[in-house]
């Protein structure tokens, strides 16, 4: 058989009261750590979205900034395209010019007219 305790305990207004506080106290320290967890929980879940929103944020800025120096390298490319094409357009329109292309010609291939006599001095 278990042992009787011999401790009786008297039941007075003032024990009453101090059992009745250390249940309200436990009930509010269990309400504290419920919402010390759920304050926790939403902490994290608003951590995780900021830092996927950065995130997001940071790889769109690097991807604008890639655009931007790959845009800038086409245009460089374009501006040399577009001279070349001008200078290729010059020289269409000398080589519709007749008296352009007979020098041309004549400097070039050594062509002369009736009576002409060519002669090349060395360069040195």
């Amino acid at each position: 058989m278990p042992k009787k305790s011999k401790i009786k305990v008297l039941h007075r207004d003032y024990t009453e009261r101090q059992e009745q506080l250390a249940r309200q106290y436990q009930q509010t320290d269990e309400a504290r750590k419920r919402h010390q967890v759920r304050l926790l929980s939403l902490g994290l879940v608003v951590t995780i979205i900021t830092v996927v929103c950065l995130f997001q944020i940071v790889q769109s800025r690097v991807t604008v900034i890639n655009l931007q120096k790959q845009t800038t390298d086409v245009n460089k490319e374009l501006k040399t395209v577009q001279a070349k094409n001008d200078q290729l357009n010059q020289q269409v329109k000398q080589l519709k010019d007749k008296d352009y292309v007979q020098k041309l010609i004549r400097e070039k291939y050594y062509y002369t007219k009736k009576g002409e006599t060519v002669y090349t001095i060395p360069k040195d």
